[in-house]
């Protein structure tokens, strides 16, 4: 069992094992088990590009993939239920069963049930056990397995002799502390059946408890289990000293996890900084005024959230500011339905298209007799927006709003008043679209676009494409969660706010892991932001507090 630290070469260290394995002798062979396809693939990839015999020699796949061939080659040829299928299911089941759950925590329920081996029902509220049993049936009558269920029958299977383990001497985990119950049964019968296994990980970069992720668990419960040997790396590659004094800091007030005394070969001292705001926005300005004041070629940067909801006002405040960016893994604003509405109805005041105004209406519950009405009515006066002052037909309070209203901000449009014209279309989105439940996303879409400078026409343009610029010096913006596995030159971590950071919704510890998890992203630098009176508790753990 390899237990080590962020930047320490864990899959370098399990490539080397694999090497050693092979070379030991021809009668090797070896399964490399990852989470993703995409790290199977470059993990077979970097084995037989250094040992020439490894060809057919190695597999490399995901609990999913690995388990679908044992299944196979016993005789089972199970019809995979596709997510999205699986999702239409859970949402079918849902609303039969009771329409007042919502279908995420019907989701859950069944996610945490399924990882694992022998759940119990009986504890469980009677309408989610009831969903997860029609889920079940739904699945069942298609004569379907979803991607839990293969785990989960591989080892019932191997339990049973119905289905033989792995033909390989040797069997090679990465990212063992994501594990799940059953993935980790799995990887025990493997072990009980005279598979020789190696497991790397490192707990206190388990951020995906949500998923079941058994962390610090997954790792002790397999040493007590298996008798493992137990290999510590401690030395980071990655992290300046100053950034592993204060990382060290945070993670040592986790009670449940392995021993490990964190030291690093960068030679470096790096710095680590704490910036105080007066609020969120002036979070994000401070980052964004500093990061411009200070950005220099080939040096990676990093802004880090803990929500894409908090990440769209940092979007706004970078494209306010012209700073090139990319956002991995989320939503970028100008892509959402708030800011279509927006620039939608936009471009139809500036005669570009007309589309905004039958998108919009719709939005706002006008019957679809009307829109079309409308449509027919604006398209037959020379497709201009301003034939929509003169409308007559059957009306609607939105309608009839957005009548009154388009004279005044075609006229303010035309006098190059763009502002103007930006804050009257929120105010009737407010008013007639999102007048039951405010729009967190647009405020941050009004506020891009006010602070561009230019024509409205200039100004959609430079927000659309902002994010589609080549630029390989650009700002990486990212959730903490989605950060995992990255590293850059400098890393922000925004917005570490109680209630934010650590969520309010989550375990403490494991939101200290993931704080944890984004400040060893950074290499050199590591600056974090809170907002005065509301600062995460991190933040002392951390002793960023002396850190000015």
């Amino acid at each position: 069992m390899i237990a080590a630290c962020p930047g320490s070469g864990k899959t370098t260290v399990l490539r080397h094992r694999a090497n050693h394995i092979l070379m030991q002798s021809p009668r090797h062979r070896i399964a490399a088990v990852t989470f993703t396809v995409q790290a199977a693939r470059e993990l077979s990839e970097r084995i037989a590009s250094t040992v020439t015999s490894a060809k057919g020699r190695v597999q490399a796949g995901t609990f999913h993939s690995l388990c679908l061939n044992q299944l196979r080659q016993a005789g089972q040829h199970p019809q995979i239920l596709p997510e999205n299928h699986a999702r239409q299911l859970v949402h079918r089941a849902t609303k039969e069963i009771d329409s007042s759950i919502k279908v995420a925590e019907a989701q859950a329920f069944i996610d945490r049930t399924k990882a694992c081996i022998s759940p119990s029902l009986a504890s469980a509220p009677v309408p989610y056990r009831e969903i997860y049993q029609r889920y079940e049936e739904l699945r069942s009558d298609r004569g379907s397995m979803d991607f839990s269920d293969l785990v989960r029958e591989a080892v019932l299977g191997m339990r049973e002799g119905r289905v033989r383990p792995l033909s390989v001497t040797h069997l090679l985990v990465d990212e063992f502390q994501d594990s799940d119950e059953v993935q980790l049964a799995w990887v025990l019968e493997h072990s009980r059946l005279g598979v020789q296994v190696s497991v790397v990980g490192d707990d206190d970069q388990c951020i995906f408890a949500f998923r079941s992720a058994l962390g610090y668990q997954a790792l002790h419960r397999f040493k007590e289990a298996t008798g493992a040997h137990q290999v510590t790396l401690d030395t980071t590659h990655r992290c300046a000293g100053k950034i592993v004094e204060h990382s060290g800091a945070l993670i040592a007030h986790n009670s449940e996890r392995l021993s490990k005394s964190l030291t690093t070969s960068n030679r470096e001292d790096g710095s680590v900084q704490l910036l105080v705001g007066k609020d969120l926005v002036h979070e994000a300005a401070m980052i964004v005024d500093r990061i411009r004041a200070s950005r220099q070629p080939e040096r990676t940067v990093a802004i880090l959230a803990r929500s894409n909801h908090l990440l769209d006002g940092v979007e706004a405040a970078l494209l306010g500011a012209a700073v090139p960016y990319v956002r991995i893994g989320g939503q970028s604003l100008f892509e959402t339905r708030s800011a279509a509405l927006l620039t939608g109805l936009l471009r139809a005041i500036i005669g570009e298209s007309l589309l905004g105004i039958d998108h919009a209406l719709s939005e706002a519950k006008v019957p679809t007799g009307v829109v079309d009405l409308v449509h027919g009515h604006v398209s037959r006066h020379g497709g201009s927006a301003l034939a929509l002052g003169n409308y007559s037909g059957p009306g609607h309070p939105a309608l009839d709003n957005l009548r009154e209203r388009i004279a005044p901000l075609t006229s303010q449009a035309a006098a190059n008043r763009s502002n103007l014209v930006i804050y009257g279309i929120e105010a009737w989105l407010n008013a007639h679209v999102f007048k039951s439940k405010p729009c967190p996303v647009l405020p941050h879409c009004v506020k891009a676009l006010v602070s561009l400078s230019g024509s409205l026409a200039q100004r959609i343009r430079a927000a659309e494409l902002s994010e589609k610029k080549h630029d390989p010096d650009a700002v990486r913006i990212m959730t903490l969660h989605a950060s995992k596995g990255l590293e850059f030159d400098d890393v922000w971590i925004y917005a570490a706010n109680q209630g934010a950071l650590p969520h309010e919704s989550s375990l403490i510890e494991e939101e200290r892991r993931l704080f944890y998890v984004g400040m060893t992203r950074a290499r050199s630098n590591l600056v974090v932001t809170c907002t005065a009176g509301v600062q995460s508790v991190f933040i002392p753990e951390a002793k960023l507090a002396t850190s000015l």
